[in-house]
């Protein structure tokens, strides 16, 4: 767009007087003038893909890490499940420590909680919940022991309810107040309330009640307690001996733990829950080929079109590092570990391919879950040395190459990321350098183009 001054004011010309569209020839003639931007722009887009890539590359990794980490110690690697042929006598939980097998279990008696009535002014029973308890002009402490801990005192007057001093004794942590309805005016003629005092953990302890009441500090009504059941721990027989708890929980053999119901005798079972592993191992080789396929399908370029004129390019095309990442990768997939874990290639497994998991000729890895649990249940030592963090074994080399790979401060791909943050930095400045360029460029084509408009406007004046 151009103008023309004139002295009625600025006038658009516009190729009025040339007859040239001179805004859309600015427009092109800027637009050739943008190429170098324009490959700038492409490079800082390429760069700011890539840059992504790694991130995500760096996800994937991570997942292969982490799967490993969830198997690298026996107790977290090894999966038991526990059955009992009773299980209204007792249930059965494992952990990573268990051993399988067998056990006989009799449960003698179980764990019981102390419980307490309380007395005031001679009764037990009260026909309201809400009238006052104590004697006329009381002003008194009831102390309370929880625990062997430090007394801690309720206050109460002549007002004080049941419901009330219930309330009090209940906010003391370790054991519960609570008032039950004894007997209600339609049966009995009468309605009748009790209070009871309640430890909130079953059992002794260190060998006594759990907590005591005392009513020395009321001044002028009486006070007592009753003991409704006392506490009691529970008791078993394992392998012969007799284990007590004050719970309903037994841990006497290593990883397993009894959660008793009832008294009798039954039989737990625990074994080897080889499926569990399976599916632990399974997510290594997915967390795995997962990386692999996304380096894969960055890493290719394909043509399209009539003339085959359309090319896709992936963003790892050029890019050494994810491919030198695999390959180390690989090398220990299809590494022997007998030398390093001292163990024996005749009488133990060493390698993955031992153990189902085997390269194919995509460098993706197949696993075959048969023949893990097949080595599992013969060569579960050598299985777990293979998988553990000791120095030399898969997990704690490659568990050590991802670390150099991915740690935050000073991994290959952290340090590929800076790297292409500090071309894109230096790109952006050219760009801005580009922009200016075109800026003046556009008004120096602008005045050109007003100034022949200009005088090609005169020259017509003077033509008529």
């Amino acid at each position: 767009m151009s103008s023309l001054i004139t002295g009625l004011g600025s006038v658009s010309l516009s190729g009025a007087a040339t007859g040239l569209n001179t805004s859309a020839l600015i427009d092109e003639l800027v637009a050739v003038a943008a190429g170098p931007k324009n490959q700038v722009q492409t490079k800082i887009a390429n760069y700011e893909t890539l840059s992504t890539l790694y991130a995500t590359l760096n996800t994937r990794i991570t997942a292969v890490d982490t799967a490993l980490a969830a198997i690298e110690d026996a107790e977290d690697f090894r999966e038991f499940t526990g059955t009992t042929t009773d299980e209204d006598v007792f249930t059965v939980a494992t952990d990573g420590d268990a051993v399988a097998g067998s056990y006989t279990i009799t449960v003698n008696t179980l764990a019981q909680a102390q419980i307490h009535n309380v007395t005031v002014e001679g009764t037990t029973s009260y026909s309201s919940t809400s009238d006052a308890i104590f004697a006329s002009g009381e002003a008194g402490d009831i102390s309370i022991t929880v625990n062997g801990a430090t007394a801690e005192t309720v206050s109460v007057d002549d007002t004080t309810t049941l419901a009330g001093l219930a309330s009090s004794i209940n906010d003391i942590e370790g054991i519960s107040a609570y008032v039950v309805q004894t007997a209600t005016e339609d049966a009995t003629g009468a309605d009748a309330f009790q209070l009871f005092v309640q430890a909130d953990t079953a059992g002794l302890h260190e060998g006594g009640d759990r907590f005591a009441l005392d009513f020395t500090g009321l001044t002028t009504s009486s006070g007592s307690d009753t003991a409704v059941q006392s506490a009691a721990n529970a008791s078993a027989t394992i392998a012969g001996q007799t284990i007590t708890s004050a719970t309903n929980k037994f841990e006497a053999i290593d990883g397993i733990t009894i959660n008793a119901v009832a008294t009798g005798t039954a039989v737990a079972t625990v074994a080897l829950d080889t499926t569990a592993m399976s599916d632990k191992i399974s997510t290594f080789v997915d967390a795995y080929n997962g990386m692999v396929s996304f380096i894969a399908s960055n890493s290719t370029f394909a043509s399209s079109g009539t003339n085959q004129d359309s090319v896709t390019i992936g963003g790892f095309v050029g890019e050494s590092t994810p491919r030198f990442i695999q390959q180390r990768m690989s090398n220990l997939i299809s590494a022997d570990y007998g030398t390093a874990l001292s163990l024996s290639s005749s009488t133990q497994r060493t390698s993955l391919s031992q153990l189902g998991i085997k390269t194919n000729s995509t460098g993706l890895l197949t696993f075959t879950s048969s023949e893990f649990v097949e080595s599992l249940d013969s060569y579960q030592s050598s299985v777990e040395s293979i998988f553990s963090d000791t120095s030399g074994s898969f997990s704690d080399s490659m568990r050590d190459l991802i670390d150099e790979v991915i740690d935050s401060t000073d991994g290959n791909i952290v340090n590929i990321q800076d790297t292409i943050e500090d071309a894109v930095d230096r790109l952006e400045s050219s760009l801005d350098m580009h922009n200016k360029r075109l800026t003046k460029y556009r008004a120096r084509l602008t005045k050109q183009f007003t100034r022949l408009e200009s005088i090609t406007s005169g020259l017509n004046s003077t033509k008529s």
